[in-house]
């Protein structure tokens, strides 16, 4: 699993430069080297197994804790040395050298602790015989669920114009002047499989390309297969034709047979949903399939970026992004769904509720026509709407009509590279709908670790803008506006539904909290904690609560809270449990004056201040030599404490 992969490599990251400090400070201590190193070893051996790990049994709970247990570990180890860490930069400002000590040993018996657990772990593991396809992943989906839900809705809205786009790439009738492969990229939801087989059964398609076959590689096959899977579709109502004697045909076989027959005949051969595991099958298919004069073509339909471009390596290519449908085709979707018995007209008083859940759904067709389905057995009673839209969540995940949408929607997060997991989920901090910076992303991820060094040339930040282009093209995130340069400014997740099925998530790896309208926190250990404007709470309760529980976390959002909330964050005991703090995101925050007790959180990477009421900073500021962002903007700051 990604998001657990990320998480290990952190803890691993983490040991990095405790060996040598070991070395220097903790000589007498000769044995906590080997433990140190044994951790390291035992962490990189989770670590691989859990990023070749492919596939999950949904209801293992034994693989589910055993998950749970890994992160746990990753998290305590980044726990003892962090605060270790800590004690060393304060020991520099002269303030704990007496408790040095008494830290060196804790630290010791720590990872003596950790590498127990860390061994149990993996014996846990080879017990109960968890292999590579047994314990991460939720099986992958195939395109059918598309294709049985939205086929026709989709056909008659918003399809006809991907269909038609398409169609004009293949270039039908101008021999020669056309892309001979094109690759229609998108995310899992957008309907590549329907607008691309609505392009294959078309009939001056089917016309144009007397031979055709459709290779679903969802679930990479081997060679053969593919081979004698096309020679099948290939034969199919061809006369003199015996599709039996394939059957007994070896690889060779079938590649002679193959090439000879299509040699001088036009085709078109479509490879629906190729993964990013699959990279054999483009050079693969390349030397299969000859090239003629006759304009033949290959369609291909991925939603991964990097395996589109290896399909198309030369000038007689093309790529199509699908992406969501207009605001306008969105509408028109649904109300032909949704109101089939007022002939696809909304009735005035639902219309402000539709036009609001139809934003909700990002354009996605499978989601509009299934909450349209779910909507059309409901009564036009604008009660049982305003329902609909406060509960979609609950909907989304319960509902029989949207399940299937919220697994196939969550296969877009499991199919991401694990380096992108945590950036994604970080949008689930925010509200919904809430406009972000891209820049304040950027350095926020950055401040969060998320973001790794990967060429000498490029900078942190112009690799974390390669991750949001990343995402951007998958359309899960998207701009929401746009500087006069060009550049991307605003960002935010492509719809509600998407939000809504990462929100879990966020539990599940104790990646953060959100108070929004809960008066409480019932989790066990989690690395944020998010605080929304709407959030109303017996404030003072629900941060006594908090400074009990701060030692675990990095990160704390107060987005637009009432000010009785933002006194409490820099109350003394508040401080005191919340010193492995990195990130402190005050933004719009009702906060006057910042506390010399700032002083005091010596790990603080990231501090935004942006849009409050503060107009000076006090010395201790100076004190904080980890901070790489200050973020004064819209703000009275007008000079630094010298």
């Amino acid at each position: 699993m990604g998001d657990i992969y990320g998480i290990v490599q952190g803890a691993i990251k983490a040991l990095g430069p405790l060996k040598p400090l070991v070395t220097a400070e903790i000589a007498l201590l000769f044995w906590l080297q080997d433990e140190i190193t044994a951790i390291k070893n035992e962490l990189q051996s989770m670590s691989v197994f859990l990023k070749n790990a492919k596939i999950r049994a949904e209801g293992d709970d034994a693989a589910k804790e055993w998950v749970r247990q890994v992160r746990m570990l990753a998290y305590d180890i980044e726990d003892a040395i962090e605060r270790y860490q800590l004690f060393q930069k304060e020991a520099t400002l002269g303030k704990v050298k007496h408790y040095m000590k008494f830290v060196k040993t804790r630290l010791a018996l720590d990872i003596k602790s950790l590498r127990g657990r860390a061994a149990d772990i993996v014996r846990t593991r080879d017990a109960y015989k968890f292999t590579d396809d047994s314990v991460v992943m939720p099986a992958r989906l195939t395109s059918t669920y598309f294709l049985s839900t939205n086929s026709e809705e989709v056909e008659l809205v918003g399809a006809e114009k991907y269909k038609g786009e398409i169609i004009e790439f293949l270039g039908l009738g101008k021999l020669d002047t056309k892309p001979s492969t094109i690759a229609v990229l998108g995310m899992r939801g957008l309907g590549k499989t329907t607008v691309v087989s609505n392009v294959y059964n078309d009939g001056t398609v089917r016309s144009f390309f007397p031979v055709r076959a459709w290779v679903s590689v969802a679930v990479p096959k081997r060679h053969v297969d593919i081979l004698r899977s096309m020679m099948v579709q290939f034969y199919e109502g061809v006369e003199g034709q015996n599709v039996s004697d394939l059957h007994s045909m070896d690889k060779n076989s079938l590649l002679r047979l193959l090439q000879n027959y299509l040699k001088d005949k036009r085709y078109m051969v479509v490879f629906d949903d190729v993964q990013e595991d699959d990279i054999e099958l483009a050079s693969y298919v390349k030397r299969l399939l000859p090239i003629n004069n006759e304009g033949s073509k290959i369609l291909m339909t991925t939603r991964y970026e990097n395996v589109a471009f290896t399909w198309l390596d030369g000038s007689d290519t093309a790529m199509y992004r699908l992406k969501p449908l207009p605001s306008e085709k969105a509408w028109e979707l649904f109300c032909k769904k949704t109101f089939k018995s007022c002939g696809g007209s909304c009735p005035s008083p639902l219309h402000d509720l539709a036009q609001d859940i139809v934003r909700k759904c990002g354009g996605l067709p499978p989601a509009i026509v299934s909450v349209g389905r779910l909507l059309s057995s409901k009564s036009n009673d604008v009660h049982e709407w305003k329902k609909v839209r406060h509960s979609l969540g609950f909907y989304i995940s319960e509902n029989r009509h949207l399940s299937g949408i919220h697994k196939t929607l969550m296969q877009n997060y499991h199919d991401l590279p694990f380096y992108l997991k945590p950036c994604f989920l970080y949008f689930g901090l925010f509200p919904k709908g809430y406009p972000i910076e891209r820049m304040r992303l950027i350095r926020l991820w950055i401040a969060e670790g998320f973001v790794r060094e990967i060429r000498g040339d490029l900078t942190l930040e112009e690799v974390a803008e390669e991750y949001l282009n990343e995402l951007i093209n998958m359309s899960l995130i998207e701009a929401k506006s746009i500087d006069a340069t060009g550049k991307v400014k605003i960002i935010g997740v492509v719809s509600e539904f998407l939000h809504e099925v990462i929100s879990p998530k966020l539990d599940e790896l104790s990646f953060c909290r959100i108070l929004s309208k809960k008066d409480y926190i019932e989790s066990e250990a989690f690395r944020r904690l998010s605080i929304h404007k709407n959030h109303k709470p017996s404030a003072f309760d629900v941060l006594v609560g908090i400074t009990r529980d701060m030692s675990n976390i990095r990160s704390l959002f107060l987005l637009e809270v009432a000010p009785e909330i933002t006194d409490k964050v820099f109350s003394k005991a508040f401080i005191k449990n919340a010193r492995l703090l990195k990130v402190l995101d005050l933004f719009n925050s009702p906060i006057e004056i910042i506390p010399k007790e700032i002083g005091k959180l010596l790990n603080l990477q990231y501090l935004s201040l942006r849009c409050t009421r503060v107009s000076s900073l006090p010395s201790s500021i100076g004190k904080l030599q980890s901070l790489q962002t200050l973020d004064l903007k819209q703000t009275c700051v007008s000079e630094l404490p010298v």
